[in-house]
């Protein structure tokens, strides 16, 4: 058998480079290294999840196992924590959190079976991180962690110890050097400073005049007060972010979480890495967050209305867990594009299981009667701006998701290593635009965006750096200049465009953005008329054709018929959406 170092991340103080290399993934491998790994005598482990039956039946797989862990937690964390909440209480706090995490887990442990299955491994170098830890706070830290190649290979790290299958050697590191925080805010703004005065302001608001309260929602502002009035309320401003400062772990309570149910060896390692990396917002500092809940947020309340408070903000998390539990209703209104119709949606069923309604953008699931379509807001307000094509605008392609190097969460996209498929998909692509499409083309890369897999450089490397657009203007801007608009992904950009009735171009490699059997007829429609494309050279095709006159194309009455139905069932807005918003929640007031 082949024998080779063992490589888990882009960080090449865990790289030795004078054996053969194994890389445990593409995003091992930075594009402005090259030079470097280039001379190296490496392969790269093939990626598990490229067969999609198999990434199918491990997500039924995981949800067993986060069902089986999120009872056993429910128990350790009254007993803790001295309470005696349900199941769905914790469900609501931790489930984000356990969700991400037993998929992370799982995807990482496989790709060191896989590795130890096809070399011997020599040896991995592992950072020592001491005394030091990193644990996130709650789930906003989470986040940030997982565009770290640090905390990738700290996860790493941690299961190859646990497992002691693999020679491994540690290398001391001083993790107070590393940059590994979330970004830090600056001073507070005009703007900033007027919300948290209204939210100040606002406490003092007897709830009785709020039955019905609006967190973390998408809404614009205008749109919510008048919603709030028509519903006979006073305008209410809920600043649902509560900062806490980070402390040590407590070796008693992580002690207290252990655990002693695995039946298998995957979850003998995660019963090792919970207690190790479980949030001190719902450990440590729960019962301060507890008391700063009680003391900023409304006290009696019928209905919670949300579009992403159910995530990744812990005081709203659990805020919403108490009300649900002393008989609130929680509705979540959908905030963007792949739900519905991806075929694995993992954010989607847990915010089904935790709500009372699901507001959708027109879909409907059988399966679930909370699951109902009303007019988005979020597009409503987009037609609003009035957008048209600009008869002698660009081209403009938008570059819609972001995704780390390493698997994170259980949805039908490029993961991990998928995505260097993903950029070779856009390079092929621009290869086949003709000249005079290609000088009229701006490349939107996401704005602020962190460029983990350094996208510009393979799209520089390729010789398109004039297309880039680094103008930062929002998408809204952009389209107002442009003629047609090109997105490559199955998310929240086209839905807008369709809404606004904007000529747009699809293309995506339909074994990585997987749709539910349900919904592949009415893609199949957008295929037939040529808008939707499995591939970048039929995309590029048909817009070399239609670049002088896209909307000519793009309002052809079939083609328009076609769009119509689509928006039927995925960006159906009205201009009624007020009232049919007004109409759901005094229903739902009358049933408290």
């Amino acid at each position: 058998m082949d024998k080779r170092f063992l490589i888990t991340t882009s960080d090449e103080r865990t790289w030795k480079t004078d054996e053969k290399i194994l890389f445990l993934n593409e995003g091992c491998k930075k594009l402005s290294r090259k030079n470097f790994w280039s001379q190296l005598d490496y392969n790269v482990l093939p990626y598990h999840w490229d067969d999609p039956q198999r990434l199918h039946s491990d997500y039924q797989y995981l949800i067993g196992i986060y069902d089986k862990y999120l009872e056993i937690l429910t128990q350790k964390l009254n007993k803790i924590h001295n309470v005696y909440h349900s199941k769905e209480y914790w469900r609501i706090i931790i489930g984000p959190w356990l969700q991400l995490f037993i998929g992370i887990i799982f995807d990482k442990w496989i790709s060191i079976l896989e590795a130890q299955k096809r070399v011997q491994i020599s040896n991995t170098w592992i950072l020592d991180l001491g005394e030091e830890e990193l644990i996130p706070l709650g789930m906003n830290e989470l986040q940030q962690f997982i565009y770290s190649d640090l905390w990738h290979h700290h996860i790493f790290s941690q299961i190859i110890i646990s497992n002691n299958q693999i020679p491994y050697r540690k290398i001391g590191l001083n993790l107070s050097q590393e940059n590994l925080e979330p970004e830090k805010k600056s001073k507070l703004s005009l703007k900033s400073s007027l919300i948290n005065m209204a939210n100040f302001f606002c406490r003092f608001i007897p709830d009785q005049f709020n039955k019905t309260v609006f967190i973390s929602t998408n809404f614009l502002k205008l749109d919510l007060i008048k919603l709030q009035i028509s519903l006979g309320q006073v305008p209410y401003v809920l600043d649902s972010i509560i900062r806490l400062e980070n402390i040590p772990a407590h070796k008693g309570m992580r002690n207290d979480l252990e655990m002693n149910y695995a039946s298998n060896e995957f979850e003998d390692i995660l019963e090792i890495l919970i207690p190790l990396n479980f949030p001190k917002l719902n450990l440590e500092l729960y019962p301060e967050l507890c008391n700063q809940v009680f003391h900023r947020f409304p006290k009696k309340v019928s209905t919670i209305v949300t579009t992403h408070g159910y995530w990744a903000e812990e005081g709203a998390k659990l805020w919403i867990a108490e009300k649900k539990e002393q008989g609130a209703k929680l509705v979540i209104g959908q905030h963007g594009g792949h739900f519905g119709s991806g075929l694995i949606e993992q954010s989607e069923v847990h915010q089904i299981q935790i709500c009372d309604r699901f507001f959708t953008w027109g879909w409907k699931d059988p399966k679930f009667s909370q699951v109902r379509p009303l007019s988005p807001p979020k597009l409503a307000s987009t037609i609003k701006k009035g957008i048209i094509p600009k008869e002698n605008g660009s081209i403009l392609w938008v570059w819609g998701a972001e995704l780390p190097k390493f698997f994170y969460r259980m949805h039908s996209v490029p993961l991990s290593s998928q995505w260097l498929q993903y950029i070779y998909d856009q390079i092929e692509f621009a290869k086949n635009l003709s000249k005079e499409v290609l000088d009229i083309t701006k490349l939107r890369l996401r704005p602020n965006g962190k460029l983990l897999w350094e996208e510009d450089l393979y799209f520089k490397e390729a010789g398109f750096q004039k297309i880039i657009d680094y103008s930062g203007n929002n998408l809204h801007e952009k389209l107002k200049k442009s003629r047609v608009c090109v997105t490559t992904d199955n998310s929240t950009v086209f839905l807008e465009t369709f809404s606004i009735n904007f000529p747009t171009i699809l293309f995506w490699n339909p074994t990585h953005w997987q749709l539910r059997p349900s919904v592949k007829p009415i893609f199949e429609e957008l295929k037939r008329v040529e808008i939707l494309h499995d591939s970048p050279k039929s995309a590029s095709k048909l817009i070399n054709s239609i670049y002088m006159n896209p909307s000519n194309w793009w309002f052809k009455p079939e083609r328009q018929r076609v769009i119509k139905s689509f928006c039927k069932e995925f960006a159906c807005v009205r201009s009624s959406w007020l009232k049919e918003w007004k109409k759901e929640l005094k229903a739902l007031l009358s049933k408290n």
